[in-house]
């Protein structure tokens, strides 16, 4: 933009001077007023330039546009791309989809994850997969209910992938106490002599 500068005696000359860091102007432009913020910035050269705060994108020119429902943006961003899905959904600018059944959404990266054996996801939205309860197992990735172990099969621990085999019969120093479930292994006890 031009800048009027007067000199003893002399008519006023106009000379150019740049707008100001993160701004720029249209050719032919004469007010600092007209620098407008570049890609990721607000303001003008006039009134000041800041970055585009979070949860906004900047694309240019002094426009400013807030992030689609259910995702957020980092400070500085450009454009609806950086716009990333919340925990619990995924995706990125103007496609956010509630995180489907099978999946978790964990973060704001935008990503799904698919649940891991062991796990499993019942619901939309979900943030966390959840571990497969004590005599209970999953074997698939993907899995939104887990398997109780059939009988003769049980399983002390949460999310695995597999059942164990019941034992058969008690040591011939012990009795038979209790018999197999899903959960534990039958239960010998000594003998008392």
């Amino acid at each position: 933009f031009p800048v009027t500068i007067g000199l003893a005696g002399m008519i006023g000359l106009s000379i150019c001077k740049g707008c100001p860091s993160f701004t720029s102007s249209a050719m032919g432009s004469m007010f600092l007023s007209q620098c407008l913020a570049i890609k990721g910035y607000i303001g003008n050269g006039q009134t000041g330039v800041t970055q585009c705060q979070p949860n906004y994108y900047c694309v240019g020119n002094n426009v400013k546009y807030q992030c689609p429902v259910n995702s957020n943006s980092l400070l500085g961003s450009a454009s609806i791309s950086e716009c990333f899905a919340n925990a619990g959904y995924f995706g990125n600018g103007n496609s956010i989809q509630l995180c489907p059944l099978g999946n978790y959404c964990p973060d704001t990266s935008g990503n799904k994850l698919i649940c891991d054996p062991g796990f499993f996801c019942p619901s939309q939205g979900l943030t966390a997969q959840v571990q497969c309860a004590v005599g209970t197992i999953s074997t698939t990735q993907g899995t939104i209910s887990c398997s109780s172990c059939i009988d003769g099969k049980f399983q002390t621990l949460s999310g695995k992938t597999f059942c164990q085999d019941c034992s058969s019969a008690c040591a011939s120093s012990q009795f038979y106490q209790f018999k197999c479930t899903n959960q534990t292994d039958i239960l010998c006890c000594d003998r008392i002599s």
